[in-house]
């Protein structure tokens, strides 16, 4: 095990929280087989936790437009800190990315978050003309509350 490993938690209600159980699980570099760091090993209970503080902020936040919504998401890199660099790091070392990725993993996730929030203003309401007399108008809202779980790798 790695002296010195960053320590990462899960952001549940506005908060950096461990998983309720106190389990972590190990990330290792692929290359080396070395252990970089611990992450929580988050189960029902946390799922539920972050499904709670979801429902609860859900009546402010379907009520903000969609422009609101992709301004709030647009300053989100700011917040993050030196976040994205180290995020950027783990994955590195969890993935063995070739070189040319290292910068690009380090420097371009705030831009992520703009491609997202931009996106975002693209779908905004569009109206579809269906025949001479009549248009619908389509607005996107926000719903309900989803708990998913999504997989996802590099490709280099």
């Amino acid at each position: 095990m790695v002296n010195n490993m960053s320590q990462y938690k899960m952001w549940i209600g506005r908060k950096w929280v461990d998983a309720e159980s106190g389990k972590t699980y190990p990330v290792f570099n692929p290359a080396t087989g070395e252990e970089i760091t611990q992450v929580p090993l988050g189960g029902l209970a946390d799922v539920d936790k972050a499904v709670e503080a979801a429902r609860k902020a859900l009546p402010i936040w379907s009520k903000k437009s969609q422009m609101e919504r992709s301004n709030i998401v647009l300053i989100l890199p700011h917040y993050c800190g030196k976040t994205p660099k180290n995020a950027a790091g783990l994955i590195v070392r969890n993935t063995v990315p070739r070189r040319k990725w290292l910068n690009f993993l380090a420097a371009d996730t705030p831009g992520w978050f703009e491609w997202a929030a931009y996106n975002a203003r693209s779908m905004m309401g569009h109206t579809i003309p269906v025949s001479s007399e009549t248009v619908v108008y389509m607005q996107r809202e926000p719903v309900g509350v989803v708990a998913i779980i999504t997989p996802w790798n590099y490709r280099f």
